[in-house]
Parts: C-alpha cells; sequence; structure tokens
C-alpha cells in the first residue's frame, strides 16, 4: 500500500537538520517538522511524470522553462519546518542558481502523480500547501482514473479526461490532452 510512511525521528527537526540527513530513497519529505518518506512510484506513475515532463519541454509556452522530477525545497519562515519533494516541479524562466542544492523561488507548477492506496485527500492537502506557498499551478495526476486535476492560486479546481483540454492559463497557455499522459 503506498502512503506516507513517518520515518523513525523522536523530534521535530528544522529544515538545516533535515538537510543534513544521509539521502535515503525513497525520498524523504519534513511536512511541519516531522520526517516523513514518499511511497515508492509505479511504472505507470513514472511514465506519467516523466510524459507530464515531455509534454512541457515540447510546449511552445513552456519550452523555455526547466522541469525536475523529485527536486526538494525548503520552506521556511511559514510555521513548522517543510521540506517538499512533488513528483514533478516546472519553472517557467528556468532555476536560479543561488549555489544551493535547493531553488529558494517556488516552482510555477508542481505535480504529484497518485500511487495505488495513496491517499487522494493527502495529495490534494500536498498540492494546496504548495499552492499556498507559491506555486502558480498544481495537478494531480491520477493514471488509474485517467484524469488531470488542476488546482489554481484562485482557488479553482477542475478536473480533465482524456479527449478533453487542459489548458493552464497561469503558464501562458500551456495545453494537453491527458490522454497523452496514460497512452
Amino acid at each position: 500500500m503506498a502512503r506516507m510512511v513517518q520515518a523513525p525521528h523522536t523530534r521535530l527537526l528544522s529544515i538545516e537538520e533535515f538537510l543534513q540527513l544521509p539521502e535515503e530513497s525513497p525520498a524523504l519529505e519534513l511536512i511541519d517538522g516531522i520526517v516523513e518518506r514518499k511511497p515508492v512510484g509505479t511504472i505507470r506513475h513514472a511514465r506519467a511524470a516523466r510524459r507530464l515532463l515531455r509534454l512541457l519541454e515540447a510546449h511552445p509556452a513552456t519550452r523555455d522553462g526547466e522541469g525536475f522530477v523529485e527536486l526538494g525545497q525548503s520552506f521556511a519562515g511559514r510555521g513548522r519546518s517543510n521540506h517538499r519533494v512533488p513528483d514533478l516541479s516546472w519553472y517557467a524562466h528556468g532555476v536560479t542558481p543561488d549555489g544551493s542544492d535547493h531553488p529558494v523561488e517556488s516552482p510555477d507548477l508542481v505535480a504529484e502523480v497518485h500511487s495505488p492506496g495513496q491517499g487522494r485527500q493527502l495529495l490534494e492537502d500536498r498540492l494546496r500547501f504548495l499552492i499556498d506557498n507559491g506555486a502558480r499551478v498544481a495537478l494531480l495526476v491520477d493514471p488509474e482514473r485517467k484524469s488531470v486535476t488542476v488546482y489554481e492560486r484562485s482557488g479553482e479546481t477542475r478536473t480533465f479526461e482524456p479527449g478533453e483540454v487542459c489548458e493552464m492559463a497561469a503558464l501562458g497557455g500551456f495545453a494537453f490532452d491527458p490522454a497523452d499522459l496514460f497512452a
């Protein structure tokens, strides 16, 4: 069953303490000071993320950007310590190098791919956190349902099925058919 699993730590950690931990696979995240392990993705999960990245790289509205799979981002000074690792992060103008291993600016788009057994509400909460902390658009990609749900800063949520055009004005008109993620 794929779900977030709390890693064995006895106290809340700061971002600085978390970033000193050894890297693990699957990835660790810091959620409100608590270390949690991301679920292991499946082939369908990885394919959907890879196909979305390719669509972003090829589309005229987004081709000048830069995308990353499972790139961690820290959120300091916003309540408890958080270091989140979305399945996909997209930066419309690339990442500004600042000497750090993790970007300081929020991605323009984040995507999470739903894995079997993973709580949908947990993913929705994760995406809303990322929107609330600077992402312009968040996508919940569901290979089982073959749907893409778009979350926007305005609070609007829309779900698209294969054969529909999933367009995001916040990304200059980036659009795709969800079927392209699940072919």
